[in-house]
């Protein structure tokens, strides 16, 4: 099914953009999120997640092995939970230090600076809670499961193996 729409569409590319745009464009035009407008987005976003499966390490999407886009992919989750608390933070300070008409008027200069400064701020936040947070837990993880893994390995299945493990007392 996705080679007969890539070469309908003339190849990745073409079908990617034309995914990402049908994905986009019914949202933006629209202006309220109805029921088919949410269709078209879920018809885009699954689209542009096949092609890109489909896809993996041909070269027309070799740009996803960016080490900058590799970077970023590790940080996301990091940086999805810091950066709302830090534009929420952000919007309180602004609110409070100026005037309605001041954030009327440049409203599109104090968007972007502030769009721009809160995600600076959240990816050094994220890469040290990746640093620092994430990499230790992933690791600790690791190990947990491979003790386990080993010492599990000789053990009968089912009930058997729940006897014989030692309870944890805390």
């Amino acid at each position: 099914m996705g080679g007969l729409l890539e070469r309908s569409f003339g190849g990745i590319r073409p079908f990617l953009l034309a995914s990402y745009l049908v994905m986009v464009i019914p949202t933006t035009l629209a202006g309220k999120r109805t029921p088919e407008v949410i269709l078209l987005e879920a018809i885009g976003a699954f689209s542009v997640m096949c092609m890109i499966v489909r896809s993996e390490g041909q070269a027309p999407l070799s740009i996803l092995e960016n080490p900058v886009l590799r970077w970023n992919g590790r940080l996301s989750y990091s940086l999805y939970l810091w950066h709302f608390a830090i534009l929420t933070i952000t919007a309180r300070f602004l609110y409070e230090i100026l005037s309605p008409k001041v954030m009327w008027s440049y409203d599109s200069v104090i968007f972007g600076l502030t769009l721009v400064g809160t995600l600076a701020v959240a990816l050094g936040i994220a890469q040290l809670s990746y640093k620092f947070v994430e990499v230790p837990m992933i690791a600790i993880g690791q190990k947990v499961v491979k003790f386990r893994s080993g010492r599990l390995a000789g053990m009968p299945a089912g009930p058997a193996r729940r006897v014989l493990l030692p309870r944890h007392r805390g």
